[in-house]
């Protein structure tokens, strides 16, 4: 990816000029000048990265539609770690007659439970950019609050989206480390045979998930570290609420998935041992081996501070395409969202528009929880037109991004 700076600095001197706005605003009987519809077009892209004023409508359909077969490094690793695993004793017991693999089944299962991974280098960028100053609420908190991961041991930190001196961090228990690439760590406990692969995800949370060889191997261990005082508290659906010393959510481990070789989903829960371990069980009844587990880490995830960080990333070239891509679809169902699209001057204008409608929505909702997060000047007829689109799309917007912890508020709150 260019450098946001450098882009940043070619643009501040460069007039963009999207002629489609002016004739768009005239055929709806509005009465814009064409000065008027370029101000309104710069002010619109305010904020937003600047690599995406550089792409067309068809560039961000594209790039929208091609998410399926964008790098996704740690699903891909464990695929090929599972089918190796599988080659060299079968169904881990030296069967070599098993059946060959249902590969499909296991990358569709991987593809929906291992997240993508962040280009944290690229996240701290574009927060950095003196472009996204005026719409990131405590910008350069949010550069220093970034999530990590270390190269040695596989260990992924969270920090607190407020106090940067409060972490979380999830690490594979006893592993060596076997190789990196990608903002991908891999490693191997060598007493089980275990492998494990770390990332930050991409919406900023931490995940470790692992490979059970065999049998031998029914559970994976963790070493989890929180801040003193805090504790885990079981929930209903399987997943552990990490609390505060005054007993409130902070955090959570949200709740363990496991598939076999084949893909299919198996029955898995978490103990915390006596020394603070968090080990993953697994039922391997009937289960093609090896197995890949997951238990996957959030800080704050009911929390405007976990959704301002989202939203702070959001006007990136892939959130702005999926966003794109899915007007591209709808609007050829929907003679409302198309009228509202053209109006806007086409969907990469219509989706710059109905996201910052949205945040700036969601943040009116929140009340004095949306005082924490950022907010997005939008003119009357930008917002008019923003709005017919949100009537249709909804809060799904927010899941189409990607983004857990603004779902996770909305789910909580409406």
């Amino acid at each position: 990816m260019n450098s946001k700076l450098a882009i940043a600095a070619v643009l501040s001197a460069v007039s963009v000029v999207f002629a489609s706005v002016g004739p768009a605003h005239a055929e709806y009987g509005d009465t814009y000048t064409v000065d008027q519809s370029f101000r309104e077009q710069s002010a619109l892209m305010e904020g937003v990265d600047p690599e995406v004023w550089l792409m067309s409508d068809d560039q961000l359909i594209a790039l929208g539609e091609s998410e399926s077969v964008l790098d996704n490094p740690a699903r891909d690793l464990i695929a090929d770690r599972v089918a190796t695993e599988s080659g060299l004793g079968g169904n881990g017991q030296g069967d070599s007659d098993r059946p060959s693999l249902n590969q499909d089944g296991l990358r569709q299962a991987l593809s929906d439970l291992v997240e993508p991974a962040a280009d944290i280098d690229t996240v701290r960028q574009v927060l950095s950019d003196p472009e996204l100053a005026p719409v990131i609420d405590q910008g350069q908190k949010s550069v220093e609050t970034l999530p990590t991961i270390e190269g040695q041991s596989g260990k992924v930190t969270l920090s607190h989206p407020a106090k940067s001196e409060y972490t979380i961090s999830i690490s594979p228990k006893d592993a060596a480390i076997v190789n990196t690439q990608k903002g991908v760590v891999e490693s191997k406990n060598e007493h089980t045979g275990v492998l494990s692969v770390s990332q930050v995800t991409a919406d900023m949370g931490g995940q470790v998930v692992s490979v059970l060889p065999s049998p031998d191997s029914p559970y994976a261990d963790f070493n989890v570290d929180l801040p003193n005082g805090y504790t885990f508290v079981p929930k209903s659906d399987g997943s552990l609420s990490i609390r505060d010393t005054l007993g409130e959510e902070e955090g959570e481990v949200e709740k363990a998935w496991a598939v076999d070789a084949d893909g299919k989903r198996l029955e898995t829960s978490y103990e915390v041992l006596g020394d603070g371990t968090l080990r993953q069980h697994v039922n391997t009844k009937g289960a093609a081996f090896p197995i890949v587990a997951d238990p996957s880490v959030q800080w704050w995830v009911v929390t405007a501070a976990k959704c301002a960080g989202e939203i702070a990333i959001a006007f990136t070239p892939f959130k702005v395409a999926k966003v794109v891509a899915s007007l591209n679809r709808i609007i050829k169902t929907s003679k409302v969202v198309a009228k509202a699209v053209k109006a806007l001057g086409g969907v990469k204008n219509a989706a710059v528009a109905v996201m910052k409608y949205s945040f700036n929505l969601l943040k009116s909702k929140l009340g004095k929880w949306g005082s924490k997060m950022p907010s997005f000047g939008i003119s009357a007829y930008v917002k008019k037109h923003a709005k017919s689109i949100f009537s249709f799309v909804g809060w799904g917007i927010f899941d189409a991004l990607g983004f857990g912890g603004c779902g996770a508020l909305i789910a909580q709150l409406f």
